[in-house]
């Protein structure tokens, strides 16, 4: 007989969905807080700004232009505290392709610069979006016009074992950047 106040055991069967439900929930939510993260990036959206500027691509994708969202296992994706290179799925009517983005900055506070922003099709044309030194054809690459982020710096950065030289790879870093761009002020590479 059971004393009154006890609970009553969960079956297991009940305990494997609820556990599978809310972790896959998590993972949901966690995948899409990470592509919100990169959407807001300075980098991505200067490189954004580039393209819908680009007379070129926009004649080559059509309009409207669509991106989509990152792969986030893709090898071409990967950002640092100094460097960022993305590859960023997009399309339009006439065709699909990939935005090629490569962005640095001086210093860990200091503006994202791009480097280098390029349009590849699907059909492998390539359509030089930016590039500093005016080969882009466009009058601010000419005119050696540095594009930078007009968004604030990005908060302080604890000290974390991932950001050194010698860190084991580029997924600690990735989520060590992740996480302080979500705004934890913590290190959750697992040093």
């Amino acid at each position: 007989m059971k004393s009154p106040g006890s609970r009553m055991p969960v079956p297991l069967g009940k305990l494997v969905l609820f556990t599978g439900v809310a972790g896959t929930g998590t993972c949901a939510l966690l995948y899409y807080l990470i592509q919100k993260t990169f959407s807001r990036a300075s980098y991505y959206q200067l490189a954004l700004e580039q393209l819908r500027s680009h007379p070129e691509a926009l004649e080559a994708l059509g309009t409207p232009l669509q991106v989509h969202h990152l792969r986030l296992t893709d090898k071409d994706n990967f950002v640092d505290i100094a460097d960022a290179k993305l590859k960023i799925p997009v399309s339009g009517p006439r065709a699909e392709g990939h935005l090629y983005v490569n962005s640095s900055r001086d210093a860990p506070f200091k503006r994202w610069n791009l480097q280098e922003v390029f349009l590849e099709l699907k059909d492998g044309q390539q359509i030089p979006v930016f590039k500093p030194g005016g080969e882009n054809g466009d009058d601010a690459g000419e005119k050696g016009v540095k594009v930078t982020s007009s968004l604030p710096a990005a908060p302080p950065t604890p000290t974390c074992p991932a950001f050194s030289p010698r860190a084991s790879g580029r997924s600690a870093g990735m989520l060590v950047s992740v996480s302080l761009s979500l705004g934890h002020n913590k290190c959750f590479c697992g040093f």
